[in-house]
């Protein structure tokens, strides 16, 4: 039994050396395989995670049209603001005298009307909205500017003139800013008539911001101006009037009457004249010439044109039986004969 024990455990030996002896070529070979499962592996994944990428982004994504080149710019249209209409009035006449405002024979108020709007058909309610334009950024091409041109001096201007040569400045208004402007007119002139001056020339204020073209604005401040016999400053406002138009007979009256008030006769006649240059049936000039020749003395020129204020403006007639204008020449017979016993 010994020699067949000593025999079997020769035989575990030697199979255990030989064991021991196929380990370290086994050992790599299992390693490899297993590191090769794992590099084949993390590729398939990597695939997967790049095709799983590429399609959320081309699903979410959505394309931008492209703009053709050298085509501008969409433009976002908006809808038109309302324009306030005002009732229907005529023009309103404030007139205004330094010795007696209740006949307020030198000077007009006129209001404007307000232009009308056509309104804009809306869409029916069941229509699908339309499309929102896509605003594309287009770099504006550079622009070089050319030199002004040479100006040659002007002639020199009366002082008076300084005023109406320039233009009031400013961009031309929206029609919004001008129907506003208009509106604010009316109230002003309504104003002025309850004797509110401040608030209207605050109104007026507020208009000739604006509507730096708008000429009724301006006689309109003159007449508050003149009312408060501020001449120098009605005078200003008038020449800005006559610059936005040299043919506004009104405001052309108004400064004559101006003048007249402040004694500067020549000035009055030569700017009332032009005023019926502007107007020829412009009542209130006549008689307003009528007043300037009548205060130096002029029975028969003052004659001459209170007929013809009368024949237009048959109140002219109760007007000059009261005017302090008419104080020197009342009693001369060609005035009396005109103003009746």
């Amino acid at each position: 039994m010994s020699i067949i024990n000593q025999a079997l455990q020769k035989a575990q030996r030697e199979q255990l050396v030989h064991s021991r002896q196929e380990m370290p070529y086994l050992l790599p070979v299992r390693l490899a395989r297993a590191s090769r499962r794992r590099w084949l592996l993390l590729s398939l994944g990597l695939v997967a995670a790049v095709g799983i990428g590429v399609t959320l982004q081309a699903w979410f994504m959505l394309p931008v049209p492209s703009r053709p080149p050298g085509t501008a710019p969409l433009v976002l249209e908006q809808a038109p603001h309302p324009v306030i209409k005002p009732s229907p009035e005529g023009e309103g006449q404030e007139r205004v005298h330094h010795d007696q405002p209740e006949y307020a024979a030198h000077s007009e108020t006129e209001t404007p009307s307000l232009p009308v709007t056509p309104s804009v058909a809306s869409p029916p309610a069941d229509s699908p909205p339309a499309p929102t334009p896509v605003m594309a950024v287009v770099p504006l091409p550079r622009v070089t500017l050319a030199p002004p041109p040479a100006v040659a001096p002007a002639a020199a201007a009366k002082p008076q003139d300084t005023l109406a040569s320039v233009a009031p400045p400013g961009a031309a208004p929206t029609p919004l800013e001008t129907a506003r402007a208009q509106a604010l007119v009316q109230r002003a002139v309504a104003a002025q008539e309850a004797r509110e001056l401040t608030r209207a020339i605050s109104l007026l204020e507020q208009a000739v911001k604006l509507d730096p073209t708008a000429k009724a604005a301006y006689n309109s401040l003159g007449n508050v101006y003149y009312q408060q016999q501020r001449y120098q400053q009605a005078i200003a406002v008038y020449h800005k009037a006559l610059a936005i138009d040299p043919d506004y007979a009104k405001a052309r009256n108004n400064l004559g009457s101006t003048y007249m008030q402040l004694a500067m006769h020549e000035r009055a006649i030569e700017e009332l004249q032009k005023a019926l240059q502007a107007d020829g049936s412009y009542g209130l000039t006549y008689y307003n010439l009528a007043c300037v020749y009548a205060r130096g003395g002029d029975s028969a020129t003052a004659a001459q044109y209170l007929q013809q204020a009368i024949a237009l403006e048959p109140q002219a007639r109760t007007w000059a039986q009261t005017d302090v204008d008419f104080a020197r020449v009342r009693s001369t017979p060609e005035v009396q004969q005109l103003l009746g016993p």
